[in-house]
């Protein structure tokens, strides 16, 4: 895996409350900390993000994230490591708060060919940002580490040791309630996006925001879906538009639509989770972009309220480079055999050198 840098430290998704009436900030945090220990985003033994980082990634003080990491630390939640950091203690203070650990646009520019001065695509980072040297590293310990059976036809879900670090990453980070058993590593959201129509069915009918990506629609009918719009207002996708599409799935980006940028709003986000649970329906959340935020504060993933509705699809090509192919889905349970045996059929798993 990448190594991380000294001065950066692991996302941890932290929802504060600041309307009249609501805990103090210090209490949210020490709160929110033993609640991501208690539900296991944040399992024993791993390393809490430096103080530092989490108060700006809150908008709060250094000095309550201190304190609120002393507290938890006098309580026996945390460890903490003169010069190595804050970590989960591995015995917590009872068995019944122990965390619950898992069962298991254009092309790219041609080589030698000059770039353009300018691209507004969306969708595009900055591929001059991309971290070879680290990558060049992580490339030769994964050689040097991996057992020679690794180097077969392996489990078409991806590498056991990546799924679990995925696990840890999206149930930190994006509040997804994620088993390393049900997450299928993909070449790209493009694949996760096929995989998932092949499940469903050729001629399943599903809905999509409306605007959308024009690349995902065309993707999804070239797959045999029929594909139905469904309007986008200022509170993201119309729950009310969803239900008259009588559509076998919905694929949606609640975080960050795009591209209005809007957030899916909490009371449509309970109404589409319960218009799921209540026809069998499938919401399929891509969640392209969500680590990149500007102008407000984190929100959790919707796989979090209807896990069993919900697949949830990530991504690296907007924090790393598409030219990885490194996507992956978490998968409800219902769904989890046909989508494995689409993939083994696909292409029998992902590059396991890339994933090591």
């Amino acid at each position: 895996m990448l190594e991380q840098g000294t001065d950066h430290g692991p996302e941890l998704l932290l929802g504060l409350r600041r309307a009249t009436g609501a805990p103090t900030l210090g209490a949210q945090v020490e709160e929110g900390l033993r609640a991501a220990i208690r539900d296991g985003r944040l399992l024993p033994g791993a390393r809490l993000p430096p103080t530092r980082t989490l108060a700006r990634d809150l908008g709060v003080t250094r000095r309550l994230v201190v304190s609120a990491y002393e507290q938890l630390a006098a309580e026996g939640w945390l460890d903490a490591r003169v010069g190595a950091g804050t970590y989960v203690r591995r015995a917590l203070p009872s068995a019944g708060t122990a965390a619950r650990l898992p069962d298991e646009g254009p092309a790219p520019t041609a080589f030698g060919r000059e770039p353009l001065p300018y691209d507004f695509f969306p969708g595009h980072p900055d591929l001059s940002a991309f971290p070879r040297a680290a990558w060049a590293r992580a490339v030769r310990d994964a050689l040097q580490e991996l057992p020679d059976l690794a180097l077969g036809y392996g489990d078409p879900r991806g590498l056991e040791e990546l799924r679990a670090e995925i696990a840890a990453l999206v149930a930190r980070s994006r509040g997804v309630v994620a088993d390393p058993s049900r997450i299928v590593v993909c070449q790209g959201a493009a694949q996760a996006l096929g995989l998932l129509v092949a499940a469903l069915g050729r001629g399943a009918r599903v809905a999509v925001e409306d605007p959308y990506l024009p690349e995902h629609r065309d993707l999804l009918a070239h797959h045999g879906a029929e594909v139905v719009p469904v309007p986008v207002d200022a509170l993201g996708i119309r729950d009310v538009a969803v239900a008259r599409a009588d559509a076998r799935a919905v694929l949606l980006t609640p975080a960050h639509q795009c591209p209005t940028g809007v957030v899916l709003a909490p009371g449509r986000r309970a109404e589409l989770a319960r218009w799921a649970d209540a026809t069998g329906a499938l919401l399929i959340e891509d969640d392209y972009d969500a680590e990149y935020r500007y102008d407000r504060a984190p929100v959790a993933a919707l796989q979090a309220l209807a896990p069993d509705s919900v697949v949830y699809i990530g991504s690296a090509s907007k924090t790393l480079a598409p030219a990885l192919r490194l996507a992956w889905l978490v998968v409800p349970p219902a769904l989890l055999d046909a989508v494995v045996e689409e993939k083994r059929r696909a292409d029998q798993g992902s590059p396991v050198i890339d994933q090591a």
